[in-house]
């Protein structure tokens, strides 16, 4: 066993740590020891760092954290939480308000429907206008040629009319 050396203040001061922490003074001094090696604390120097201090300081530094998150929660995300709800509201709205796919499809099948219906109707009416120019066309070119034959003969009558106006007439002024 050996023995350690200490002023009678410090020796007071170690036992009243001993019976508060139920330790023994060699255990007091044993733990003492292995806690100033694993934190580096070295306790003869004024400047070294007190544990409480560092709390203090990481205590002060959370706590701004906290009042920088909660600033940037009520400054940013709760507005963006808002807009997300009422964006959301006006979604299922708009939904509502929308057909339904199945009736949509039913729309869309009827409006094909009565789109081919109007397409069919729309080549019947050209063929039969086609059809109707067509004999019309005919028709027309009957009436001409009956025309042209027509005018032809009234030609050929006035021809006629006329050969005999000469014929009639050279012999009057001929001396008939």
């Amino acid at each position: 066993m050996t023995t350690i050396a200490v002023d009678e203040y410090t020796h007071q001061e170690a036992k009243i740590l001993c019976k508060t922490l139920e330790l023994t003074l060699g255990e007091l001094v044993q733990h003492g020891v292995l806690y100033f090696k694993k934190t580096g604390i070295d306790p003869s120097k004024p400047n070294s760092e007190n544990p409480n201090k560092a709390i203090q300081e990481l205590n002060k530094t959370v706590g701004q954290l906290v009042n920088l998150v909660t600033k940037h929660q009520q400054e940013k995300l709760i507005p963006l939480f808002e807009r997300l709800i009422i964006l959301t509201e006006s979604l299922e709205q708009s939904l509502k308000i929308l057909p339904k796919s199945e009736r949509f499809e039913l729309v869309i099948k009827g409006v094909n429907h009565h789109a081919n219906l109007a397409l069919e109707n729309h080549r019947k009416q050209m063929a039969f206008l086609q059809s109707s120019q067509q004999r019309m066309n005919e028709e027309n070119g009957r009436k001409l040629t009956a025309l042209a034959d027509a005018i032809s003969g009234l030609q050929a009558q006035q021809k006629e009319m006329q050969d005999t106006i000469d014929a009639k007439l050279s012999k009057k002024v001929f001396g008939g």
